[in-house]
């Protein structure tokens, strides 16, 4: 062969070469960020044993597909009913609930959907709940599209705790609009807080109803206090919270971050460095991608009885998100 075809040879045997790990490396990609591990099998045998009845609002939007199916398949499926709460103001009725699989369902309420109306968003999805679902929960856990709960330490605090007492527990914000939950890695209040909170909800002396505004942790807080119902403890058995409402990236690599701050100042549980920020008994975290939502399922699920921490996730993790030796070791 002469040199010129031994060139074009090399050239596209190379070429092909390429292609093929371009091709391992997408199905790679695929596989690792796209394929579910099923909710914990442990988990599921001890729910069996002694139920958990949890009803999970999450807002979200219409567009979030991607978000609502790693939740769904991963933390979501510990639910005894998984609602998405998307927000459409064109539809005739003021609710619209349809089925996607067993317990897990898309709720429609008649309200714009936009990031500085989620107030009356929730409001609306509350109100339904309160028609067609009073009854049927002991805990309620409303819940933004991009937080991650670690269901196995959720389903431990909870069962300690009684339904029949007035309480929430969540990222607990101390000192603004008189203290509040932060609802990103979720609010979560009992079946009796639930029903103090409606029996106001809709009297504007003590809640904003009309107000349009994405604060709606605060106004949901300022609601939740005229109706006297108390913040539990959140926190672990060293004082450190279990909800972490911001990013993990955040929170271990950038102290001087806004959210950072404002979470180190405003929590009503002290937040350490490193792995000290926050409890062994972690239960949710905010600021999560669905890709990272299944990643932290499988690792979890492939370690049934370890317990699983913010050094748990961080340690078995393979998504390059930390920088070296940023978190206490």
């Amino acid at each position: 062969m002469n040199p010129t075809g031994r060139f074009v040879t090399a050239v596209l045997g190379g070429f092909a070469i390429a292609v093929a790990l371009l091709c391992v490396t997408v199905n790679f990609k695929k596989l690792y960020f796209s394929s579910y591990i099923p909710f914990d099998r442990f988990m599921l045998q001890k729910m069996s044993e002694k139920p958990l009845e949890l009803l999970c609002l999450v807002l979200t939007r219409r567009s979030h597909l991607d978000q609502q199916d790693a939740i769904m398949f991963t933390w979501g499926a510990g639910c005894t009913d998984l609602l998405f709460i998307v927000g459409n103001a064109g539809i005739s009725d003021n609710y619209q609930l349809i089925e996607r699989k067993p317990h897990v369902y898309t709720l429609t309420v008649k309200v714009e959907d936009t990031y500085n109306n989620t107030w009356q968003k929730l409001r609306a999805a509350l109100h339904f709940v309160n028609i067609t679902w009073p009854k049927k929960f002991d805990w309620l856990m409303r819940i933004d599209d991009d937080a991650f709960v670690i269901f196995e330490n959720l389903y431990d605090f909870l069962m300690a705790k009684d339904p029949q007492t007035p309480a929430m527990f969540g990222a607990h914000y101390n000192h603004y609009a008189g203290g509040y939950i932060g609802t990103g890695p979720g609010i979560i209040m009992s079946r009796a807080a639930f029903s103090d909170l409606m029996s106001v909800f809709d009297q504007k002396k003590h809640c904003r109803t009309t107000l349009r505004t994405h604060d709606d942790d605060v106004e949901l807080g300022v609601c939740l206090k005229a109706a006297k119902v108390p913040f539990g403890d959140s926190s672990d058995s060293k004082g450190r919270p279990r909800f972490i409402p911001i990013s993990l990236h955040d929170l271990l690599n950038d102290p001087q971050a806004p959210n950072h701050e404002f979470f180190k100042q405003e929590s009503a549980y002290p937040v350490g460095e490193g792995f000290d920020c926050c409890a062994d008994e972690l239960i949710a975290l905010h600021y999560v991608k669905a890709e990272e939502m299944r990643h932290f399922q499988r690792i979890g699920s492939a370690h049934p009885l370890a317990q699983k921490n913010l050094r748990f996730l961080v340690n078995q993790t393979a998504i390059p998100r930390f920088r070296p030796n940023a978190a206490n070791s």
